[in-house]
């Protein structure tokens, strides 16, 4: 599980989903359907938000694009589940959270 960490917008967020995954916004909040890997960053965008930002479950679904009230909450609790299942998912979420909080440092960096 994530550890408590300091509130993100929403927008990065979504920005950091779509490079990792190599999407395109409009392609991450698209209502249509487009496959697994849409489901996928759909499922880390919404975890993430989850996490990192102080949204319902209903903004949530609203900042992906989706008019239903349950699609927040259901994409985060697929994105948890897969968190738990899916090494390749986890190291994906942990990465675009580093990217996050590497945006977000106000300490200087050492190379």
């Amino acid at each position: 599980m994530m550890h408590a960490k300091a509130y993100v917008p929403a927008p990065i967020i979504l920005e950091e989903v779509c490079v990792a995954f190599g999407l395109h916004m409009e392609e991450l909040r698209s209502q249509e359907r487009h496959g697994a890997a849409f489901a996928v960053a759909r499922n880390a965008a919404a975890l993430l938000m989850a996490e990192r930002t102080p949204m319902s479950a209903v903004e949530i679904g609203r900042a992906l694009g989706r008019r239903d009230p349950t699609t927040g909450r259901y994409n985060v609790m697929q994105g948890r589940t897969r968190l738990l299942e899916d090494d390749r998912f986890a190291a994906t979420v942990r990465l675009i959270e580093a990217r996050i909080d590497a945006r977000f440092s106000t300490e200087p960096h050492v190379a």
